[in-house]
Order: structure tokens, then C-alpha cells, then sequence
């Protein structure tokens, strides 16, 4: 919306509803397709921040293994509407966003010594960096 000229608006009144389906046409593990659609969004609207959605998710940029299907048809629409950058989105509208610039390499830290035991997320508001048990979520 902000990239092609569009707008938010707030509507205080209003209500919303969801109505969900008796069967859901996907797999009871939702992870999967978000992560597919998280990967669709970067590749189409992102531009050279794509990373932070690869960094976010630990998947690497380069052979993913993920399948995010054709997205030719979203890259035309966006050249079509004349869309602003991402980087445009950054500095115009969200400029209290972190960027991640000149990153080396992303992913688990694993202690050598101790395999079974990774650098994590401390638990505390500043996140100091604790080692823990491996798990292979987000934080580590």
C-alpha cells in the first residue's frame, strides 16, 4: 500500500470478522506455507532487504530448497504501478526499523565442545546472548 501510493486508513468503528472453513486445503503445519509466502513477499517487494526475511526465518539466500512458485507475474504488477522502493518504505515511512547492513553470515552458532548446545536469545529485555540447549528456532 505505502510503496504504491496508497493509504491506511483508521476507521475506529469498524469490526472484523473471520470465518474460517470446516477443512482447511493445507497441511495442519501452517510453518511451511508462511514461511513459502514470507519468502514471496521479500522476493517481490523487498529488494536488497530481502535478507532480513531469510535472516528472520534461518534459511539460507542462495539454493533455499523452498519452492516459492512464479512471481512474475507480482514483479510485472509492481513495475506497472510504478512502486517505490523498499529502501523508499525504510526511510520515508518506517524509519525506526533496524536495518541489517554488511552481514557476514546468519544461522545457528554451535558450540564445538559441546554439540548439543547453541548461542541463543537470553531471556532478559536486552537479549544477552546465553548458551542453550539446540533447538533450531528463530533466536538461535
Amino acid at each position: 500500500v505505502w510503496q504504491c501510493g496508497g493509504s491506511v486508513e483508521v476507521l475506529p468503528c469498524s469490526r472484523i470478522a473471520h470465518i474460517e472453513r470446516a477443512h482447511k486445503p493445507y497441511t495442519e503445519d501452517l510453518t511451511a506455507h508462511v514461511r513459502r509466502n514470507a519468502l514471496r513477499v521479500a522476493e517481490v517487494w523487498m529488494d536488497e532487504f530481502k535478507s532480513h526475511v531469510y535472516m528472520a526465518w534461518n534459511i539460507p539466500q542462495e539454493d533455499s530448497g523452498i519452492d516459492i512458485g512464479d512471481i512474475s507475474e507480482r514483479k510485472a504488477l509492481r513495475k506497472k504501478l510504478q512502486c517505490k522502493t523498499f529502501r523508499w518504505y525504510l526511510v520515508s515511512v518506517y524509519p525506526e526499523m533496524r536495518m541489517y547492513s554488511d552481514t557476514v553470515a546468519y544461522g545457528v552458532l554451535q558450540n564445538s565442545l559441546k554439540s548439543d548446545l547453541c548461542l541463543d536469545q537470553g531471556p532478559d529485555t536486552e537479549n544477552i546472548p546465553i548458551m542453550y540447549i539446540c533447538h533450531g528456532m528463530t533466536p538461535q
